[in-house]
């Protein structure tokens, strides 16, 4: 049966399909019983304990440009003579006032899934934060008796790395930093970017093998990546892997083995991501707990309001800011906070929902520079990640970013955006392709990926009826894969946990319909049965190898 002639019935049993699994009863929001953090002595979150002081932990990989990939982590060194008392004094600090917060979020005194604001008030307008101010504050004198200081002077930061395991044919250094709060010192954090000196960029399409760490003091086990493919039209498929709100419970541990177990090439976190809320050794223990995914598959993150940490004598946003690497200067934001990058044949734009964003903002005027100067021809697709949805027909956060929304879904629409990933609702929704609340041909399709397992549950009521514009929806958790078969077809793909990894549990096609505003638009979307959507993606062109001949037209 041909595509055209099977259209009517594939739309017709999709919405039957819809209406089964989407009926929900109205009832008012309630956060389910928050659910545990795994214990800081787990195996997956504690560190090793034979391991030497200096060797590096939390290696997380980040796409830097063409070419190029950034590569950080962290080195702890607790046996040293100086270090050592300042650490102990720290962390006990920190114990005791983490099990001061734990009672609170476990006796539901504090629901830290809104409040991320000093004195407690949970008005998203409050939580938007200025970055200027991280621009222009005055450093601090330096001391020599500083715990940061004396770190950042106490290892260099190396990666080794070639095209062939053992075999290190070139080495790039890079630089460390450190941040203090009342209670804690972060240890020293390395970032090194490859591919950007004087021995050129990075092949695409190619695995690399590297070591990272000081080759005095110690150098990590090896690690591989692979690099993406040139970006350009012919840059397919390319699998993308979404997740959000992820944690570190039983739940997370589960969605991140999943998620792996998926092979994306690169992944895109859309925000809220530890979980510390202020206890920052738990940075720590997710940054262990995630590093056997980072050190493979780079990452894309975000903040989320989780990230905002204002409590205990520190900025806001300060362990986000400093533990990640993010393409800012590349892509001209100059702001961890957004920024944008290309991968394959996508345009990927990260934006901000705790920074200012409205009309007259920096981060507005760079969204119009930024999609003013995507080629659709050389990345057709054009995607868009943030943390709180702009559409959400759960009863968790609702309206919290409407301002936002307001701003800046006419921008995306007319530069014809293809798909919206949020988080910050702890389940999962599927909406159409969507403008001005409403279905339209023309519109991105937006998903809310927010299952990802943190300890607050899930998101369980929705709004009665359902609205037109949203597609489905189930509060269990999970990933995503947004696989680019082609410049113009897109295969979504929803993982629930609860099933065997290999089971898809909703999957709809993405078809761009180039004479939309921007070439941005859709054709139908419409849910294929697996069968079918192997079949058409066999028929598909092949991502090119190294070697291939490219021919220009």
């Amino acid at each position: 049966m041909g595509c055209s002639a099977a259209l009517p019935v594939i739309l017709l049993l999709g919405l039957l399909s819809a209406l089964a699994q989407d009926s929900v009863t109205i009832t008012d929001y309630q956060r389910p019983p928050a659910s545990p953090n795994l214990p800081l002595e787990h195996e997956r979150l504690s560190r090793d304990a034979g391991a030497s002081p200096h060797v590096p932990e939390q290696v997380h990989l980040t796409l830097a440009g063409p070419g190029a990939m950034a590569i950080s982590w962290l080195t702890y060194p607790q046996d040293d003579p100086y270090l050592a008392p300042i650490f102990q004094e720290r962390l006990a600090a920190a114990y005791e006032w983490e099990e001061d917060e734990t009672g609170k979020i476990t006796s539901d005194e504090t629901d830290l899934s809104t409040d991320v604001t000093a004195d407690g008030d949970s008005s998203l307008e409050k939580h938007k934060h200025k970055h200027k101010h991280h621009k222009k504050k005055k450093k601090k004198k330096k001391r020599k008796d500083h715990p940061c200081d004396y770190l950042e002077g106490l290892s260099s930061s190396v990666v080794r790395f070639g095209a062939s395991s053992g075999d290190y044919t070139r080495v790039t250094a890079g630089n460390n930093t450190c941040y203090e709060a009342d209670d804690y010192v972060s240890g020293a954090l390395h970032h090194v970017v490859l591919g950007v000196g004087p021995e050129g960029p990075l092949l695409p399409d190619t695995t690399y093998y590297y070591t990272c760490g000081d080759p005095d003091l110690g150098m990590s086990p090896e690690f591989s990546f692979r690099t993406p493919p040139l970006t350009g039209p012919t840059s397919f498929p390319y699998r993308l892997g979404l997740i959000g709100d992820i944690g570190q419970t039983e739940n997370s541990a589960q969605t991140l083995d999943h998620l792996t177990a998926s092979n994306p090439d690169s992944v895109i976190n859309v925000g809220d991501l530890s979980y510390a809320d202020g206890y920052q050794p738990r940075w720590d223990s997710w940054g262990r707990l995630i590093a056997p995914h980072t050190s493979r598959f780079a990452w894309a993150v975000i903040e989320g309001n989780h990230e905002l940490e204002v409590a205990n004598g520190q900025p806001g946003f300060l362990a986000y800011e400093t533990r990640f690497w993010f393409p800012s200067r590349e892509s001209r934001s100059y702001s961890p906070f957004y920024y944008s990058y290309e991968v394959a044949g996508a345009h990927v734009i990260m934006l901000g929902c705790y920074v200012e964003y409205g009309k007259d903002s920096e981060q507005y005027a760079w969204l119009l520079q930024d999609l003013a100067g995507v080629d659709r021809g050389r990345t057709p697709w054009v995607i868009v990640a943030m943390h709180a949805p702009w559409y959400n027909s759960n009863k968790a956060h609702q309206h919290e970013v409407d301002d936002m929304m307001e701003a800046m879904e006419e921008v995306l629409f007319q530069h014809g955006v293809d798909a919206v990933f949020a988080g910050h609702v702890h389940a999962y929704e599927r909406g159409h392709r969507t403008y001005k609340g409403e279905r339209h041909d023309c519109g991105p399709v937006y998903i809310n990926i927010g299952d990802g397992g943190n300890r607050e549950g899930l998101a369980e009521t929705y709004d009665d009826p359902q609205p037109g514009w949203s597609a489905y929806r189930e509060a269990s958790y999970g990933h995503g894969v947004f696989e680019l078969k082609n410049a113009t077809h897109a295969l979504w793909q929803w993982h629930r946990n609860q099933d065997a990894v290999p089971v898809v549990s909703d999957e709809v096609w993405v078809v761009r319909n180039t004479s939309c505003l921007g070439w941005g638009g859709y054709g139908m979307v419409r849910s294929l049965s697996m069968k079918e959507a192997m079949s058409v993606s066999a028929s598909l062109p092949r991502r090119l190898a190294p070697g291939d001949a490219v021919t220009a037209s």
